[in-house]
């Protein structure tokens, strides 16, 4: 499976879709270019999409919703606003929540 994030004008991530390794596979390789244009045939021309890697193999992290694509280093990065937003939250068990007032 193969995972391509869908960007807006500004590089933000729209949305991440997962494509079948049927589409993508070229002589036992996955090929980048094989899924933007079968994607692009399913959602229009004019959308852009670039691969994303589930591991974080490769372009720096797995994207996600809000995300920026920054093309200069190839790479995804969270938005600020969103890094400001889980620096005040806590990780329990993957899923942010909000850390408890503290009671004085």
């Amino acid at each position: 499976m193969a995972h391509f994030a869908r960007l807006n004008e500004n590089n933000s991530v729209e949305e991440v879709v997962v494509v079948d390794n049927s589409v993508v596979l070229h002589g036992g390789l996955e090929n980048e270019h094989l899924g933007i244009n079968y994607l692009q045939n399913l959602f229009g021309a004019d959308t852009k999409w670039i691969q994303t890697s589930y591991n974080a193999s490769f372009r720096g992290k797995f994207a996600g919703e809000g995300d920026k694509y920054n093309s200069k280093k190839d790479v995804f990065e969270t938005d600020p606003e969103f890094q400001k937003y889980i620096q005040d939250k806590d990780k329990i068990d993957g899923v942010y929540v909000e850390r408890p007032k503290e009671i004085k």
